[in-house]
C-alpha cells in the first residue's frame, strides 16, 4: 500500500508540505491550518507515519512541467451539497476520486496512467468545473503549469 500511495502522489520529488490544524473554524466553516514547507524528498518512512496518522503530507503534482495527477479542491462548506456532487460524477461517469479535506472540503482526484503536462491537467480540470456545477475559481492543484525552483 505504501509503494502504491507513493506511486499515485508522485508529484515535486524536492519537497513538501505539513499541514497542522490550528483548531480555528473561518466564516465559511474551514478548519484552518498553518503550513510548514519541508525541503526534502519524502521517504518512505514519511509515508508510512503520513499513513499511521502521525503526520500530514501534502504533495505538489507537479514535476517541472509534467504530472500524473490533478485535484479540485472544493473549499465550499455551509449548505454545499456533497451528496449532489458525488451523485453527479457517477451520473456522468466520471474517473475522479472524491475525500473528504482535512479543513471539511472536498478534494476530488484525477489519477493518469502516464505524466501529461500540467498544462494539459489544469485544462482538464478547468473542463470538470461546469459540469460539475462548479464555480470557475474553484482551486486547482497543479496550480501552476510548470515549477519554477528559486535560485
Amino acid at each position: 500500500m505504501l509503494k502504491r500511495l507513493a506511486d499515485l502522489f508522485e508529484g515535486d520529488p524536492d519537497q513538501f508540505i505539513t499541514p497542522s490544524l490550528t483548531g480555528e473554524v473561518d466564516e465559511r466553516g474551514k478548519h484552518e491550518a498553518n503550513y510548514l514547507t519541508i525541503h526534502e524528498p519524502i521517504t518512505p518512512a514519511k509515508w508510512q507515519e503520513h499513513l499511521d496518522g502521525k503526520v500530514r503530507i501534502g504533495v505538489r503534482p507537479e514535476n517541472n512541467d509534467k504530472c500524473k495527477w490533478g485535484c479540485i479542491d472544493i473549499d465550499s462548506y455551509a449548505g454545499f451539497d456533497h451528496k449532489k456532487l458525488l451523485n453527479k460524477i457517477h451520473t456522468l461517469e466520471l474517473p475522479l476520486v472524491v475525500c473528504r479535506s482535512k479543513s471539511g472540503g472536498l478534494h476530488i482526484y484525477i489519477f493518469m496512467k502516464e505524466e501529461i503536462s500540467a498544462q494539459t491537467m489544469r485544462d482538464a480540470l478547468l473542463t470538470l468545473l461546469l459540469p460539475l456545477d462548479l464555480k470557475r475559481t474553484t482551486e486547482l492543484y497543479p496550480k501552476q503549469v510548470e515549477l519554477v525552483r528559486d535560485e
